[in-house]
């Protein structure tokens, strides 16, 4: 009837780590968020939802190294092999690494990428990046069957950073978002698939404002028939909801969910969400639905010295870890219970989104 449990969607996995949690990771070969600083079982419930969803994505924003003197921050970034591993260890199944610092590290990142997640983690759906034609045009569309459904996932970046081009032979390296291109995507997905979901690395970094190319973005997706859209890359979360298509259906968008493990030194690139929805087929004529979807409200935490690094439900954190984050040496701003709970508020709430606008249509 439906994919039991919930399908959570996590994104940015690794865009804001920092080298010394990177480092950190790569010597502990932690899960991630399994590096506590007070309450170990609290923590570790993030960990379980992560688990028990029959599918779990994450964004992997960096390449991957092979030695870990390569670990690099802003803004060419490179992350330990490691870090790939705990992601894995936290319940991951899905993995997209098309992202703006997916040509960080040239070739040799993309290869190291590929190689790892397929003979390291072979069980892994990797989206967005290939190590070469024949693999570009065997995995840019993954269809996974799960209880009954058929999902089909596509990973596009708006782009990638001027200082690190992609040249034009090696095109196709990265997924980036174009147009024509992904139009036939979702054509050939939707021939394939009972659901098309697009994981899509966009926006306007440090706010929570939704910019223009990511709504032109967002309606062009709507407007070619995709069921659900995730969105990462600002480092901040946005609004989510139902956005209306023209063809009478829906489709599920997630403007941002922020951070997940990260370092950075603002106080909204600390807190962050992870979207959860089901999905539920009519046995009859086949179609599927989406509900029950919502943005669960995490905070990122760590200590004085950004050691003992951890992900939070926000039901679960505590004055005593808001009072003890290392967020105060950075930062003057208020960092209490109530003022993360006051941050959170106007975005728990679903929108219904009108084609060919980010406002509430109410």
């Amino acid at each position: 009837m439906l994919l039991e449990g919930k399908t959570a969607i996590v994104t940015g996995a690794s865009g804001g780590i920092g080298k010394a949690v990177a480092i950190a990771l790569a010597k502990e070969g932690a899960a991630v968020a399994v590096h506590f600083h007070g309450n170990e079982e609290k923590a570790l419930l993030v960990k379980k939802e992560i688990e028990e969803a029959d599918l779990s994505a994450v964004n992997q924003e960096t390449v991957f190294v092979n030695n870990h003197d390569e670990v690099a921050g802003y803004p060419e970034f490179a992350s330990p092999l490691e870090g790939g591993d705990a992601l894995i260890k936290a319940g991951f199944n899905i993995v997209t690494q098309a992202s703006n610092h997916a040509y960080d590290k040239g070739k040799a990142g993309i290869l190291n990428s590929v190689t790892f997640w397929r003979t390291s983690h072979p069980n892994v759906t990797l989206l967005g990046i290939h190590k070469d034609q024949q693999d570009e045009e065997r995995n840019r569309i993954q269809v996974v069957e799960k209880k009954n459904f058929k999902i089909a996932m596509m990973n596009y970046t708006f782009g990638l950073n001027e200082a690190t081009p992609l040249p034009e032979d090696e095109s196709y390296s990265i997924d980036v978002f174009d147009e024509e291109q992904v139009a036939k995507d979702i054509e050939t997905a939707k021939s394939e698939s009972d659901v098309v979901i697009v994981f899509l690395h966009t926006g306007v970094e440090d706010t929570t404002d939704i910019d223009e190319d990511t709504e032109n973005r967002i309606d062009f997706l709507a407007s070619q028939g995709v069921d659900i859209t995730i969105c990462s890359h600002p480092h901040v979360i946005r609004a989510f909801g139902m956005k209306e298509r023209a063809d009478g259906g829906q489709m599920l968008v997630y403007y941002s969910l922020g951070n997940f493990v990260s370092t950075q030194e603002a106080i909204p690139e600390l807190l962050e969400g992870m979207a959860k929805f089901t999905l539920k087929k009519d046995i009859e004529t086949g179609k599927v639905t989406v509900s029950d979807y919502s943005m669960q409200p995490l905070v990122m935490h760590y200590d004085t010295g950004k050691t003992n690094c951890a992900v939070y439900k926000l039901s679960d954190y505590t004055e005593e870890l808001a009072k003890a984050h290392g967020i105060h040496e950075y930062s003057e701003e208020k960092f209490t219970l109530e003022s993360i709970q006051e941050f959170f508020a106007p975005f728990l709430t679903p929108q219904t989104f009108a084609p060919g606008s980010q406002k509430n249509s109410d």
